[in-house]
């Protein structure tokens, strides 16, 4: 009994997307397949269901299931296969759900298709599985739309409806992504519970985090082809292939703060891969706020009664350092943001912004757009994809000093300033954003943030969505830009690895409230707080070999 893939090659058009990948997944067994965006891990997940594309072409030696082939794409016996006998888990909840229609009539869709039982009997198998993935409330859950769920949620919520039919093999691909660590573990519990209940998972991640605590047997991707394989104790200890050593040394657990991530683009020294110098501490740290929070509060009105999303909330942030904010889901981080540059007003308790009150709305916003600046998770998903790159950018230039217009030539200047600033080629500037890499998005995300020449910017899950080499050139940008330009940072994510390295001081949020803030060494060493220690506890740190390799290497 097994899923075997034997010389895969799928290609688009003549252009090769993977080409050679083989392995075989049994019955109990995890493989994961780990690399770069575009390295060709989503397309051989896609090829094993049959949802390559209509504009795809598959050939394989063997592509097997239990011994017999499977189908070519488009064939109707895929109907009785994909959710049956292989499960799949997207990373794109919001694209996956239908926002028109409950969660749990989507996760019922399967027990219609392949399952005889009542209606009861369905929705009781719906609420099982809905706990399973780490949902709390399933029949509550059940009733909502997409659209009502956190990112966290509906990601769970994909996982519910793959697994609520117990197929004997299941495609996660990056399921703990926009999870936080206390559901990442959840969720990894979960399928290692599935795994020794006998279900095969192929499993995609850039988590390595959770690749070494849940997969036997590991595949290295770079450019469609597998460039190391091996038992996933032997590659984490001892990689190989610069590739795989790229991704470990990516890793920000356990990287302190002011030290790189990404390993230079140059060819390695002794065959063996080299790190940047350490950044340089960031200067002009201090003087006044350019944040104040004082006992802020916010209450929603929902039809369930008043729901307190921030609760005396109190922190201050200066110019040249970065406050990292850590919290599970729903604990009120992004409302926090929110009220830092004016999209929410808070209920009580005052928000100063650069020495001043600040209200919210659109004045408030207006009144700080040239000296605050936003980067969210999903850049894609915030511009517009009539627009260019250099339009996008050119839209978001302060005036010229006395408010003149500034020349189409002095635009096309900036704009060129502007992605040299966060590393990008000038190239770029007439591209659309569909046509960028998931990495230069959010690079142009950081640039338009930059163009009316903030001091301040607010990072909410500004990594979460890249892979490992890719994040690790981001945070290392970061970093540099903060230091050249002494910009303040208020870091927001459920990364606690992210914040622990990039953060100079870290506030914890649970339930609302900031339990617990203050220097990050002291916060990580020595927490006060249970939330705080729960954060702490969930982490899943690389095994002692594996961790070594995350270290400087020379």
């Amino acid at each position: 009994m097994s899923l075997r893939v034997q010389d895969l090659a799928v290609s688009f058009g003549g252009v090769e997307a993977v080409a050679g990948v083989s392995f075989d997944l049994a019955a109990g067994q995890c493989v994961a397949l780990v690399g770069e965006s575009g390295s060709g891990k989503s397309v051989t997940a896609r090829a094993l269901l049959g949802l390559a594309g209509a504009d795809a072409r598959v050939s394989a030696a063997a592509l097997e299931l239990d011994g017999a082939p499977l189908p070519a794409a488009g064939a109707p016996a895929w109907r009785r296969i994909r959710g049956a006998r292989i499960g799949l888990v997207l990373q794109d909840a919001l694209g996956a759900l239908d926002p028109l229609r409950p969660v749990g009539r989507e996760i019922g869709d399967g027990l219609r298709l392949h399952a005889r039982a009542s209606g009861s009997e369905r929705a009781g198998r719906v609420h099982d599985a809905l706990l399973r993935a780490g949902i709390e409330n399933p029949v509550l859950r059940a009733r909502q739309r997409s659209g009502e769920l956190s990112g966290g949620l509906r990601q769970r919520a994909l996982i519910a409806a793959a697994i609520a039919l117990d197929p004997p093999y299941l495609v996660a691909d990056e399921p703990t992504t926009a999870l936080d660590a206390g559901i990442g573990r959840q969720v990894l519990a979960e399928l290692g519970r599935l795994k020794a209940a006998g279900t095969g998972i192929l499993l995609i991640s850039h988590d390595l985090d959770a690749v070494a605590g849940l997969a036997d047997h590991v595949l290295v991707l770079a450019g469609g082809r597998v460039v190391e394989s091996g038992p996933t104790t032997q590659l984490l200890a001892a990689p190989e292939a610069p590739e795989t050593r790229a991704l470990l040394a990516a890793n920000p657990a356990g990287r302190p703060r002011g030290t790189r991530l990404s390993i230079e683009d140059r060819p390695p020294r002794h065959g063996r891969a080299t790190r940047e110098p350490p950044i340089e501490p960031a200067r002009g740290v201090g003087g006044p706020p350019v944040l104040e929070l004082r006992d802020v509060g916010v209450v929603h009105r929902t039809p369930d009664g008043p729901f307190s999303a921030l609760d005396g909330a109190s922190l201050e942030l200066r110019r040249g350092e970065t406050l990292g904010v850590v919290g599970a889901s729903g604990s009120g981080k992004t409302t926090l943001a929110r009220v830092a540059i004016g999209l929410d007003a808070p209920t009580s308790g005052q928000v100063r912004r650069f020495g001043k009150p600040g209200g919210s709305g659109p004045g408030a916003l207006r009144a700080a757009r040239g000296r605050i600046g936003l980067v969210g998770q999903d850049a894609g998903g915030g511009f517009d994809p009539r627009w260019s790159v250099e339009r996008t950018l050119a839209d978001a230039l302060a005036a010229e000093p006395g408010g003149r217009r500034r020349t189409r030539t002095a635009r096309r200047r900036a704009v060129a300033a502007l992605l040299d600033a966060v590393g990008l080629s000038g190239s770029l500037a007439g591209r659309a954003p569909a046509s960028l890499s998931g990495g230069q998005r959010q690079r142009v995300a950081i640039a338009r943030a930059l163009a009316a020449g903030p001091e301040l910017l607010v990072l909410d899950e500004p990594v979460s969505a890249l892979d490992l080499t890719v994040q690790a050139r981001v945070l290392d940008l970061l970093d540099d830009l903060q230091r050249e330009r002494g910009l303040g940072y208020l870091l927001i994510s459920h990364d606690l690895d992210v914040v622990a390295h990039a953060s100079d001081r870290i506030a914890v949020v649970e339930a609302g409230r900031i339990v617990e803030q203050g220097d990050a060494a002291r916060v990580l060493a020595a927490p006060e707080h249970p939330a705080t220690r729960r954060l702490l506890g969930a982490r899943r740190p690389l095994g002692g070999a594996a961790r070594a390799q995350t270290d400087p290497v020379s």
